[in-house]
């Protein structure tokens, strides 16, 4: 199995987020992350989306990274406190 590739991508000022991508094998956006400008990948600023898909490479889930498996307040979790480098680690519902 390859590893994931990442892909940086800084938005425009008018969206002044930094956005990081990890691809699977198949080249499907597995993860995205989002943080300010400037925030290393090892910092605990970041919100992150996993994405799953099936068989035939179609999206099937997208989910965001709760602290610790619970809740936080809202349908979408947004809050930037995770870690980009952790990714893989966390629970996403």
């Amino acid at each position: 199995m390859n590893a994931p590739s990442i892909k940086q991508e800084n938005l425009p000022p008018s969206q002044p987020q930094k956005k990081l991508y990890a691809y699977d094998a198949n080249n499907n956006m597995i993860y995205e992350g989002w943080a300010d400008p400037g925030v290393l990948s090892s910092e605990p600023k970041w919100a992150i989306r996993k994405a799953t898909f099936d068989g035939n490479n179609n999206m099937i889930m997208e989910r965001f990274a709760f602290a610790s498996g619970s809740l936080l307040q809202g349908s979408k979790n947004t809050q930037k406190i995770f870690v980009w480098d952790n990714r893989t680690t966390y629970d996403y519902q």
